[in-house]
């Protein structure tokens, strides 16, 4: 039998979508070297490929946005680069068809991937489609912003199910939270969006336990001026 002919270029085909994930992506496509080269030195100082680990042969990101024939307002399918062979990877990045996602968002795409997702579907599509906006836009996102935005979402829908208040309060109650949650941030170090989420949500469900009024009567002075919350790394971290 002969050779099955390699896909080379465009869209991968609609008969993958079914197989196995080693099977989907395990076409191998090769890029050629003064093809890669030039690639790169054409993305050098843009983002998000001036922050991925490059060598001289591949970029070896964490994760990867492939991107839709569709359009850009399609919901991306985020996809561990380790589920491709390497140079099916770089043929990926370098035709456009994937993006490769930068080391600091990888660290939100793997909590939502892992937590957030479990937590809330909604939530988890919501965040990857920022991330996917601001990589596709080139707009490099700080990291205390990306965090903060990511756990945001979260907070945001967490008083919309929760607290029936009036949206003054909700809105008070989400600018506290801000305030502590960049605190805790910039200022006391817990830049571990696991453990900084862990605390964001203890007080917000603290705040929503502390307005344990009617919810049609809640005023805004009701919010909570400070909240005491443990953080799951030591038993010492408040607000």
């Amino acid at each position: 039998m002969g050779k099955k002919p390699i896909h080379t270029g465009g869209d991968l085909p609609n008969q993958t979508a079914t197989l196995p994930v080693r099977s989907r992506f395990g076409l191998t496509m090769i890029v050629s070297k003064k093809g890669f080269q030039k690639f790169v030195q054409d993305h050098a100082e843009r983002w998000p490929w001036s922050e991925i680990r490059l060598t001289r042969t591949s970029y070896s990101p964490e994760w990867t946005m492939m991107l839709s024939f569709k359009g850009n307002d399609v919901l991306p399918q985020i996809v561990r680069a380790a589920c491709f062979y390497k140079d099916t990877l770089q043929h990926l990045v370098v035709t456009l068809q994937a993006l490769p996602v930068p080391p600091k968002a990888s660290e939100v795409l793997s909590y939502m991937e892992h937590k957030g997702k479990k937590v809330s579907v909604d939530w988890c599509n919501e965040v990857v489609m920022f991330v996917f906006r601001q990589m596709n836009n080139g707009h490099p996102v700080a990291n205390c912003a990306l965090v903060l935005h990511c756990l945001k979402c979260r907070v945001k829908e967490m008083l919309s199910d929760a607290l029936a208040a009036t949206p003054d309060a909700q809105v008070a109650l989400l600018n506290h939270w801000v305030e502590n949650a960049v605190h805790q941030h910039i200022f006391r170090g817990n830049r571990n969006i696991d453990s900084l989420g862990a605390c964001s949500f203890h007080f917000i469900e603290q705040a929503i336990r502390d307005c344990n009024v009617p919810v049609t009567n809640v005023p805004v002075t009701s919010v909570p001026s400070t909240v005491n919350v443990v953080s799951p790394t030591s038993s010492q971290s408040q607000w």
